[in-house]
């Protein structure tokens, strides 16, 4: 049994808090399948994206994918921030051999962006659809040496993803943030070691005050957050807008 949530078209916590509790519980014990986009969906970038925090969004939507235990099926260039060709370029997409019928799913199944060259570094040829625009921007070569891109933040969650017990073993805690706009929830493994991860999806800095544990851990240790925070010292703390933070007990 699956629990796919590609169909969510909102960023909102208590949206997301619903559902992945619902399927964390209706599953009981079996692996969920989760992912926002794919190629019969819009790209995340763009679904979620506010036209000014996209980046910092798609940094968020990837910690709440891959901080969850189960299958994650990531499409390719959302680890890039490639968003979805509008409906506009797309109608002056001509209809070829090479595109024999106009698709609305198009937009998000352009050429992937390895770099700034003339299409991306996808072909030397004409592919069968247009790269989409913001390609110079947006491309594996210029990601991989900027530090705070989103292709970089999508390498440290993998990494941890592998590396952290807690993010590799633990099993899904449930938990109350007192605050409809902050997504938060607990990885527990079986030696007792805790991770939190915090997501605020609102624009605004929110002040949240956890709920769920027995007792409270003692988070020492960040393992990943976007804006650079310290680990909070009480389950009463802020988190910044589109914020997003992982911290552990060890």
């Amino acid at each position: 049994m699956d629990f796919l949530y590609g169909n969510l078209k909102e960023l909102n916590a208590a949206v997301f808090k619903r559902e992945v509790d619902s399927a964390h519980a209706q599953l009981g014990g079996q692996t969920p399948v989760f992912f926002f986009s794919n190629h019969d969906h819009p790209r995340q970038w763009s679904t979620f994206g506010d036209g000014t925090n996209n980046d910092q969004i798609a940094k968020l939507t990837a910690a709440m994918t891959l901080s969850q235990p189960g299958c994650v099926l990531l499409y390719y260039g959302e680890e890039l921030g490639m968003s979805t060709m509008s409906s506009e370029e797309l109608k002056r997409v001509a209809i070829t051999p090479k595109r024999p019928v106009a698709d609305r799913r198009d937009g998000a199944r352009t050429p992937m962006q390895w770099d700034g060259s003339v299409n991306a570094g996808f072909s030397k040829d004409s592919p069968w659809l247009p790269v989409e625009s913001s390609f110079k921007r947006y491309n594996l070569a210029s990601e991989k040496a900027d530090p705070n891109s989103i292709y970089n933040w999508y390498s440290r969650l993998l990494k941890l993803r592998r590396d952290e017990p807690t993010l590799r073993d633990g099993n899904y805690l449930p938990l109350e943030s007192g605050n409809t706009n902050v997504f938060a929830f607990g990885r527990k493994t079986q030696g007792g070691e805790f991770a939190l991860v915090a997501l605020n999806t609102s624009k605004d800095e929110q002040r949240v005050d956890i709920s769920g544990f027995r007792q409270w851990p003692g988070f020492r240790r960040v393992l990943l957050a976007s804006p650079s925070i310290k680990a909070p010292g009480s389950q009463q703390f802020t988190i910044a807008p589109y914020g997003v933070f992982v911290v552990a007990t060890k």
